[in-house]
């Protein structure tokens, strides 16, 4: 090795130093290192009978065989290891003496007295980890192993001018990650990651640059790195900008590839769970087909895993493709998502879940009743709403969290048996309550299902023209159920229905003053009740007015001229319901 090397961590006084890491024993390979080569020899033991003996037999053998081929004598240098600090190592000092009085010049106490000098001692730090000495400990620090060294290659050369040379910082610790078992940043990322995000940001986004510019970087550090950067960007309390985030959700990306390509095995699930939390981010930012593209490679590493945990994981990111599907409005692939959720856990069963998740197998069949049921599919959405209730059937007690969900589902139930006919709509109802009242608390859960029935009920008096019942149903409901915007916009259908016109005009108007948005289904009931009145003009202001109230920002422009127009229409005499479908830059999604 060049003594100007770096790893050397001393300067030797000549030209080239070659140094052999010989086998041990006699064997031919061991004894051309040993014998045949060497100008010195530098034999290690450690001080129990074995090592002594064989080191013995090994220096006298080399002896023997220089003399034999005559040539000179190598010089040996007999080096002690591992020496602990006890009272039998005296006794085993002197009985190595002993031993090699005929190998090392002088009588036995200067021979003693050799070993002695020569002895290194047993560092526990260096044990475990190919860690140099020369990064561990601090130039001519006395008792120390780079000390120890040192004085070897001090009577290997029979030089005293072997100083240390200076090794750059940076250079050090860069060797020092690569030989330790743990990246010791690991610990100070640890440590980082529970600090507030404008404190940590900087440090985190130091160590991604430069671990992007680094291709030597162990999988591990760029795998935790990439993990903690994109933990940042999911902070509730992000405080991050839009454009530091997402540069920390990409640099994430890259780190946590190059780490699942180097060890495929060992990271396809952390890259997998990575790509599924940025599809997350990406799908809240909008940006849905980028989304869609990363689940599909995270679908791939969840489908080369065929344990149970990676099925459950699996659905869970297609849970997450078929909302981004809804959101896009590609209802077929949506419906066709679910049945393939539904699929895998029935492959899984519901014993292998993880704890806590029990109810989504019910869930995600309540979601493709849902979207059956859009579809126009009854007896479809009848089969996986049924399958639902059954998964619901075979649990003895429902967790908190899984309360709403259950009330969801028996909800759903509830409206798919009125959209099929009414027929054996009071015995599935009768069923649905038997299921609340088992799996339900009394205060909220019941109640909650109980307000459902009655409007479902409602609203099959409505198709029957029966529609002071129907109000009777609503009103038999909660106050608090009352005030939905869902329910107020269906009393005042059948309002209408029943051609009292007026008071469902002020009802739809009440809705919007307490804060509800309007929606197409209330657009198109403003229009049904200001094309049928008489007083069609008046509704129409009434609604411009409540309208400017509610969104002064977007009526600020639209109104003005708006309310121009109705005036010249009123003097033409035309039908003011024309005018509503211009209201649809006020349409808000249902909250």
């Amino acid at each position: 090795m060049d003594a100007d090397h770096p790893m050397c961590g001393v300067l030797i006084p000549c030209l080239i130093t070659v140094l052999i890491d010989s086998r041990t024993g006699v064997a031919d390979t061991a004894g051309i290192c040993t014998s045949q080569l060497p100008d010195a020899l530098v034999l290690c033991l450690v001080y129990n009978r074995q090592s002594i003996e064989g080191t013995a037999a090994i220096a006298r053998s080399i002896k023997d065989a220089r003399k034999s081929q005559k040539k000179p004598s190598l010089k040996m240098e007999f080096v002690p290891s591992r020496v602990e600090e006890r009272s039998t190592v005296e006794a085993a000092r002197r009985h190595t003496a002993q031993r090699f009085i005929d190998l090392i010049e002088g009588g036995p106490r200067k021979v003693e007295q050799s070993l002695r000098r020569a002895e290194v001692r047993n560092y526990p730090w260096c044990a475990f980890e190919e860690k140099l000495a020369v990064f561990e400990e601090y130039p001519d620090e006395r008792g120390s192993l780079l000390d120890a060294m040192h004085d070897l290659a001090r009577r290997i050369t029979g030089s005293s001018k072997i100083a240390i040379r200076p090794v750059d910082a940076d250079v050090l610790s860069s060797y020092w990650r690569r030989a330790a078992f743990d990246d010791p940043r690991l610990f100070d990322l640890r440590a980082i990651s529970d600090q507030p995000t404008l404190d940590a940001w900087s440090q985190v986004q130091f160590w991604l640059d430069n671990a992007v510019a680094d291709d030597g970087e162990r999988p591990e550090w760029l795998m935790s790195l990439a993990e903690a950067a994109l933990s940042f960007v999911l902070r509730r309390d992000n405080r991050l900008s839009l454009r530091t985030g997402a540069t920390f959700a990409e640099t994430a990306e890259q780190l946590a590839r190059r780490a699942y390509n180097e060890e495929p095995t060992t990271y396809a699930t952390r890259y997998a769970l990575i790509l599924d939390d940025i599809a997350g981010l990406l799908q809240r930012n909008g940006e849905f087909e980028k989304a869609l593209s990363l689940s599909l490679n995270a679908e791939r590493l969840w489908q080369a895993d065929r344990s149970p945990i990676a099925k459950w994981r699996h659905a869970r990111l297609l849970d997450r493709r078929a909302a981004i599907l809804d959101t896009l409005g590609r209802s077929d692939e949506v419906i066709e998502t679910y049945k393939e959720i539904a699929e895998i856990y029935r492959a899984i069963g519901r014993r292998s879940l993880p704890v806590g998740n029990e109810i989504e197998p019910a869930r995600t069949q309540r979601l493709l009743a849902s979207k059956l049921l859009e579809r126009g599919d009854g007896g479809g959405a009848e089969r996986a709403i049924i399958a639902a209730v059954k998964l619901l059937s075979q649990t003895s007690t429902a967790r908190d969290r899984d309360l709403g969900e259950i009330i969801e589902i028996l909800i759903t139930r509830l409206k798919v048996a009125m959209e099929i006919g009414d027929e054996r709509f009071e015995k599935v109802a009768g069923q649905v309550l038997l299921h609340a009242d088992r799996l339900l608390p009394a205060n909220g859960g019941r109640d909650r299902v109980q307000d459902e029935f009655f409007l479902c009920q409602s609203e099959l008096c409505r198709r029957h023209g029966q529609f002071d019942e129907a109000l009777f149903r609503i009103e038999s409901t909660s106050a608090d159920f009352q005030s939905l915007p869902r329910v107020a916009l269906q009393k005042a259908e059948i309002l209408l229905d029943a051609g009292r016109e007026h008071e469902a005009m002020e009802a739809m108007l009440s809705n919007i003053r307490s804060g509800a948005p309007l929606t197409e289904q209330a657009l198109g009931l403003f229009r049904r009740a200001i094309g049928s009145s008489e007083l069609g003009g008046l509704y129409f202001d009434e609604l411009l007015s409540t309208l400017t109230k509610s969104d002064e920002q977007g009526a600020s422009t639209f109104i003005p001229a708006m309310r121009a127009l109705t005036e010249k229409m009123r003097h033409d005499g035309t039908d003011f319901s024309q005018l509503v479908p211009l209201l649809q830059t006020f349409i808000r999604k249902p909250i």
